[in-house]
């Protein structure tokens, strides 16, 4: 029985040494040694889920960071409760690994099992001959999740730190999919143990989009027509293996060659012919085989003309198409795998409809493989439809069809939205379709409730709720991970720039508890504030002493800086610092305006907060960037005495000493 139980994937936020895979340093040697977090709670205690905690990584760091353990904060492992996550309160979060998780595969992250999580990481050995760090490779490890220790060594390690990889669990052990030289491999974390599960596929691997812990991978193959040369038929065959299988038993007799799938077939191959054929062809080292294959047959598309071979299945059924299948993967998800099929001779004339098929039934003992061609379940007319289409368990999907939202259900198309440019459907969380456009620095979050009927989306009817909204105050990092849905907030790698235009990507939060109609309102607010702000737009100084306020909520800098403001404005943006009444002759209120109940919206903490620990160096360089939006004096006269603040602001050191 597969063993589900026990995960939790936050995938920024979630989110290699010289050579071939290096590996079996393993768990060997001292482990680092951590601070140990009390409140950790064992998973040997069922009642617990992990202690109720979300694990992110602190921000995207570049992996030519420096890794030393103990020392990194941003792009370590963090963690935060998720009460205290849910309440708002961003401040209490504590370090779980401090070490940098960066891989470059920003499908995969971060993955928990029992008490350990399962990472991968730049390397920290140097180059013997120049003594550089060897950051491109990354080291697969895994680390205790009460924070007390973590690998020193590794599982095994790859040269390519952007290498598509996952850990899974399988009957209680965990595996590390990943793929190397055009092979799937699957590391044994139990036994230090690599098996190359495929070698040689006709297609690429499709994981499962939706569920990062699947340990199923499908892909297809070409049939050879003997095993000691390169001839294949035309037809292909669609596999799907898991990362458990492995090889039961190699066998060498008789000048014949076999490897046998464990519960599955063997593959046998004449040892003197392939030794021709193949000069990397080791007999006794299946992984060597022309033919390397150890998954299980879902569809296989041999014709009526075809003679069948060791690869076909012998108990399948019986072909109806002439000259065979050829199948095209698409996306692995829902439990299955969705595909489109064409006939090998084409009459040009056929249309080529997107299937379905579940892996649970092609795991029945009464399932064909060739029969199975016939009754496929239809999934959309066209793989046009489908390729960026959202797809829920019902198989009712979302798709664009140019500028319009549309919604098929059950043959039943509904259009939902209209005049939507250069958006990109995300996925579907609750009862809304979330979907996303290029916004200022990075990508805007959008959502629709997708639940309505036909009459909810009529323009005409004005039901607010049934209307697309946007998130005014979310700008996340596009070139890293996809924000995370956790329990009533969003988690996303921060885009926003401070003073000047760089944006330092670390954790944000924002409430997705919202009805379409509050939202709306929340997005007014936070205009209303935009907007007053911008007003000062003449005088960009000015709007830079009210942004600075907007963004950090303090007004320390401009304390250094307020000589250069005209004293009407200095009495401006203190009022609306400290939410008094202005001592101008317009004697605006800041008491009152921008406040809801007894809570203030003139601030963005409002809408967003900071989640996690920013590191020195980064505190120090926004400080610089708020500085660098503001006033700065020059020097017209030679006599003129430069102030304290702007030998402070304008320090070599960059040293700038601000109040909390």
């Amino acid at each position: 029985m597969r063993d589900k139980s026990r995960k939790i994937i936050s995938v920024f936020a979630a989110i290699a040494m010289l050579g071939t895979t290096a590996s079996m340093a393993a768990c060997g040697g001292e482990n680092f040694k951590g601070n140990k977090l009390n409140d950790y709670v064992s998973s040997q205690n069922e009642a617990t889920s992990n202690g109720g905690f979300v694990y992110f990584i602190n921000g995207a760091e570049s992996y030519t960071a420096s890794n030393e353990y103990g020392e990194v904060v941003k792009g370590s492992l963090m963690r935060i409760s998720v009460e205290d996550l849910n309440a708002g309160d961003y401040s209490s979060v504590k370090t779980v690994v401090p070490m940098l998780l960066v891989a470059q595969n920003f499908d995969s992250g971060i993955y928990i099992y029992g008490d350990y999580v399962y990472y991968a990481t730049p390397t920290t050995d140097k180059n013997v001959s120049d003594g550089s760090i060897q950051n491109d490779w990354i080291d697969f490890k895994r680390a205790k999740l009460d924070g007390s220790s973590a690998m020193s060594g590794y599982y095994f390690r790859l040269e390519n730190n952007a290498a598509s990889y996952r850990y899974v669990q399988e009957d209680g052990v965990v595996y590390c999919l990943y793929e190397e030289s055009g092979a799937l491999k699957s590391y044994n974390t139990a036994t230090k143990k690599t098996s190359v599960l495929v070698s040689g596929a006709d297609s690429e691997f499709f994981y499962d989009e939706t569920t990062l812990t699947e340990g199923t991978v499908y892909y297809t193959m070409k049939v050879p027509r003997n095993n000691n040369g390169s001839d294949a038929e035309s037809y292909t065959q669609l596999y799907k293996v898991n990362a458990s299988d492995v090889v039961e038993k190699t066998e060498v007799k008789n000048g014949t060659a076999s490897y046998t799938v464990k519960g599955g077939k063997t593959y046998s191959f004449d040892v003197e012919k392939t030794e021709e054929n193949f000069d990397s062809f080791d007999k006794n080292k299946y992984e060597t085989y022309p033919y390397v294959n150890l998954g299980d047959l879902v569809l296989d598309g041999i014709g009526v003309n075809n003679v069948k071979l060791p690869q076909n299945d012998e108990n399948g059924g019986q072909p109806k198409e002439a000259s065979g299948y050829t199948y095209t993967i698409q996306r692995v998800q829902n439990g299955g795998v969705y595909f489109t099929r064409s006939a090998v001779v084409s009459t040009g004339s056929e249309s080529a409809p997107v299937y379905f098929v579940e892996g649970a039934a092609a795991d029945a003992d009464t399932w064909k493989t060739v029969d199975a061609n016939e009754g496929l379940t239809e999934i959309a007319d066209s793989a046009g439809v489908l390729s960026a289409a959202v797809i829920d368990a019902n198989q009712t999907y979302y798709y664009l069809n140019g500028s319009t939202l549309c919604r098929v259900a059950g043959g039943v198309e509904t259009e939902m939205a209209y005049n939507l440019s250069g958006v990109t459907l995300w996925k579907q969380v609750g009862d809304y379709l979330y979907y996303y456009a290029a916004g200022t620095n990075g990508n805007n979050l959008s959502r629709i409730n997708c639940t309505g009927e036909k009459d909810d989306y009529n323009t005409l009817m004005n039901k607010q709720e049934y209307k697309p909204v946007t998130f005014a105050f979310i700008d996340w990092n596009s070139s890293w991970y996809k924000p995370e849905m956790i329990g009533n907030k969003v988690m996303y790698s921060g885009a926003q720039s401070y003073g000047g235009s760089t944006a330092y990507n670390y954790i944000y939060a924002a409430n997705v508890s919202l009805n379409n109609v509050e939202l709306k309102a929340l997005n007014e607010k936070y205009e209303e504030v935009v907007d007053y702000m911008d007003d000062y737009s003449d005088d960009a100084d000015m709007k830079a002493a009210f942004t600075y306020i907007f963004r950090t909520g303090e007004k320390a800098l401009l304390d250094e800086v307020e000589d250069l403001y005209e004293e009407t404005l200095v009495k401006e943006y203190t009022a609306f610092a400290n939410h008094a009444v202005s001592e101008n002759k317009a004697k605006n209120d800041y008491s009152t305006m921008f406040k809801d109940g007894d809570e203030y919206y003139d601030r963005e903490s409002y809408y967003i907060g900071l989640v996690g620990e920013m590191k020195a160096s980064d505190i120090e360089a926004i400080q610089e960037d708020w500085a660098g939006s503001l006033p700065v004096e020059s020097a017209t006269d030679e006599d003129d005495e430069f102030p304290v603040w702007a030998i402070v602001l304008l320090a070599v050191s960059g040293a700038i000493v601000v109040a909390a």
